[in-house]
């Protein structure tokens, strides 16, 4: 009942994106290799068999895709906070920030510069 947060959404987005994202690569990858000949071929001491190699092996891939899924997550979260700001021509993005004497900062062809313009 009720909204939830945002943080609790973000979780739930990555964990349900990263599953779905792991069952599609386990089954293109499980569709053309087997894990028991897999095994068979890497690991001589250890018996895994195919069970342990579909769990093992989507479990990597979750594991992977989680970590990609939560870096993205955390990407457009940590972004700015009030999008981004145009230039004189209308062009995006330009990074505007203010000095001591509360002038306006443009950037322009790599270079800042003073803009008289008030915003």
């Amino acid at each position: 009942p009720g909204r939830w947060t945002s943080a609790r959404r973000d979780l739930g987005i990555t964990v349900w994106i990263s599953f779905l994202s792991a069952c599609l690569g386990s089954l293109i990858i499980f569709g053309l290799l087997d894990p028991q000949a897999m095994t068979n071929a890497w690991t001589s001491n250890w018996d895994l068999g195919r069970k342990w190699g579909y769990t093992l092996g989507f479990g990597f891939l979750w594991l992977i895709t989680f970590t990609s899924a939560a870096l993205t997550v955390f990407m457009l979260r940590s972004g700015p906070l009030k999008g981004y700001a145009t230039g004189n021509d209308g062009t995006r993005p330009v990074t505007v920030t203010r000095d001591e004497g509360d002038q306006i900062l443009d950037l322009r062809d790599g270079k800042v510069v003073k803009n008289d313009q008030a915003r």
